[in-house]
């Protein structure tokens, strides 16, 4: 496993002292703290890039939210019937 690289940022005080309450009470280090919340932060991202893109395909497509049920159990019929 590679060792971690060191990156220095620049907290605002109010937030460094978030950070430093909520490392002691969960028993993980600051840095520890921050990597997850990073981590999180591009999940959150992730997700909603996708969500996006989902808008854009449902809105080509013309499908509405009433016809998410009936795609799902469509796809999961055919999966049923096709398994891989």
């Amino acid at each position: 496993m590679k060792s971690p690289a060191t990156n220095t940022i620049t907290l605002p005080t109010p937030l460094r002292q978030q950070v430093a309450t909520i490392a002691k009470q969960v028993g993980k280090t600051e840095s520890l703290v921050l990597q997850e919340a990073i981590g999180q932060y591009f999940i959150q991202t992730e997700s909603a890039r996708l969500a996006e893109v989902g808008k854009k395909q449902s809105k080509a497509l013309g499908l509405k939210p009433s016809d998410v049920n009936r795609l799902i159990k469509e796809s999961r019929q055919q999966q049923t019937k096709n398994p891989r």
